[in-house]
């Protein structure tokens, strides 16, 4: 939020200007956070627990197609774009929530449902947003169907060959793999029109269920690294948002309608997850509240799918800008709820002299 916000000082004060650098790392910083996302969806508790995630994913999209009517009706626009909408405002962002997760005080089984259902749901709107960005004809849905398929089908192919010719040879190669494999399916699901985070999201996917292949580190110090890897380029992703954002175009309209957004969907969303928690999993409302609190960011999604909404489509300025201040504001309400951990300091042993 913060680079995102000095990303707009920057474009504003025209210090600088957008340039091909800034777009290079904010590529990689998208593709390794829905990189890191997808890595993190754990099949064997998915399949354990997919009854429960069945019911909350039905809630989910009787929320989203509520949200989506009541668009199309109030700002009369078409089905497709409508959709979209509802996927930016209730979408949470699961890289974003993960990473937030180690400085927000969660009880174990509490950290376990918000991975499961932010991982989930955000699977779940990936395919709704790839078949409402490429529905506007029959061919076109159908290319790039196939197209998908096929990655589908090559991924596992090429991480078989990889752990089977060049990991023996050289063991700690599989992370460069991984980012370079998400960047180049990242740009060719961009090229079908359904941004970077949907080719980034399967790699992670798939390179996790060939977690075993790669015998050359564990699965929990691969995580670690793209984390980490991911919190490095991330913010150049926010700060050419910010760039990319004229500030001077906001209007108070934007700004009141967005309150308007806060007040309807925040209590909506929380309820949903409140009485899911409640009847599915057998909890208490106290117990709910931080599972549902912590899934309420949108941050990544909100922005990304208002960028889309600016290039792609004509509608108002104002929804658009709405959609951005809304999503700065949801994201910051965990942190207000959740008690947050004090930043973990290692003290540095002094060293021994040699004898």
């Amino acid at each position: 939020i913060i680079t995102f916000i000095l990303g707009i000082i920057v474009a504003a004060s025209e210090i600088m200007r957008l340039d091909s650098t800034i777009s290079l790392m904010a590529t990689i910083g998208i593709s390794a956070l829905f990189l890191f996302a997808g890595m993190e969806v754990d099949f064997f508790s998915v399949k354990k627990e997919i009854k429960v995630l069945l019911r909350h994913m039905a809630l989910e999209l009787i929320l989203l197609s509520g949200v989506a009517y009541a668009m199309n009706q109030i700002f009369q626009i078409p089905w497709r774009v409508a959709i979209i909408i509802s996927l930016a405002l209730l979408t949470p962002s699961t890289g974003f929530i993960l990473e937030s997760l180690q400085s927000l005080y969660l009880k174990e089984v509490e950290e376990f449902w918000v991975k499961a259902i932010a991982i989930t749901t955000e699977i779940i709107a990936l395919l709704i947003m790839f078949a409402a960005l490429q529905s506007a004809t029959v061919t076109n849905l159908s290319v790039s169907l196939l197209a998908l398929l096929g990655i589908i089908i090559v991924l596992p192919i090429l991480f078989w060959f990889f752990a089977k010719t060049v990991i023996p040879y050289a063991p700690h190669a599989d992370f460069a793999f991984y980012i370079l494999l998400a960047l180049v399916c990242g740009f060719m699901t961009k090229s079908l029109g359904t941004y970077y985070l949907v080719g980034a999201f399967i790699v992670g996917v798939v390179a996790r269920r060939f977690e075993n292949h790669f015998t050359s580190r564990e699965t929990e110090e691969t995580l670690q690294a793209l984390r980490l890897f991911s919190t490095f380029f991330i913010p150049f992703y926010f700060f050419k948002a910010g760039l990319t954002t004229d500030v001077f175009s906001f209007t108070w309209t934007a700004f009141f309608l967005s309150l308007i957004l806060l007040a309807i969907l925040v209590p909506l969303r929380m309820l949903i997850l409140v009485v899911h928690s409640k009847y599915f999993l057998k909890t208490t409302y106290k117990n709910a509240l931080p599972v549902a609190l912590a899934l309420l960011p949108n941050l990544v999604f909100g922005l990304v799918l208002a960028d889309i909404l600016r290039q792609r489509y004509d509608i108002s300025t104002t929804i658009i800008h709405a959609i951005i201040i809304y999503t700065l504001l949801i994201s910051l309400v965990p942190r207000f709820f959740i008690k947050t951990k004090a930043p973990v300091v290692t003290e540095l042993q002094p060293e021994l002299p040699i004898r």
